[in-house]
């Protein structure tokens, strides 16, 4: 078995995709991402998402944020998730050989479906209103409310005060990588 024959996902046809693996690749950044998963049943990629458009000034409305969850939901209940269990029940068998290449094989298949989501939600991009006179921290809660709201998983204050501490991390870690692409 070959895991060559599943192209790789390209980072460079969509800038969103290109933030969320250069976000994710920090530890701390994932792991909080994971705990948001796990314990809130939160998409990652929308939260990823909603960092994305906050730190490039792009407001999600509470229409935009139910509209792009209603697109994103089937998706990623039918296909990502199950994907995703999948992958999760497949871990324990990853010891040997073939085990860890089907593990890997899933793994590599998990992935082009978030890929797959985070298109769905990069192509609305540009629709959404440019703000200019808010902080990105600001946005981000604007951002996360909404799309909270439009889940039925009201923003309450240990979430919101979780997920802006998240947010914090991310700009650090951003601002860093981004000072260091620029010299």
């Amino acid at each position: 078995m070959n895991l060559n024959t599943i192209p790789q996902v390209s980072t460079t046809t969509n800038p969103f995709w290109e933030f969320s693996c250069t976000v994710y690749q920090q530890t701390e950044i994932a792991k909080t991402a994971l705990h948001f998963q796990d314990k809130w049943q939160l998409s990652i990629n929308f939260l990823l998402f909603c960092s994305f458009c906050s730190l490039n000034n792009k407001q999600l409305s509470q229409q935009n944020s139910l509209q792009l969850w209603q697109q994103l939901a089937q998706w990623h209940q039918e296909y990502t998730l199950q994907i995703r269990k999948l992958r999760q029940k497949l871990k324990c068998y990853s010891s040997d050989e073939e085990g860890s290449l089907l593990y890997q094989l899933i793994k590599q298949m998990e992935l082009h479906f978030e890929y797959h989501e985070q298109q769905i939600l990069f192509r609305h991009f540009n629709e959404l209103d440019h703000i200019s006179q808010k902080k990105p921290a600001d946005l981000f809660i604007t951002n996360t409310s909404n799309y909270l709201n439009s889940i039925n998983q009201f923003p309450f204050q240990e979430l919101l005060t979780a997920l802006s501490v998240w947010f914090n991390e991310i700009i650090q870690y951003w601002q860093t990588i981004s000072a260091k692409r620029q010299k």
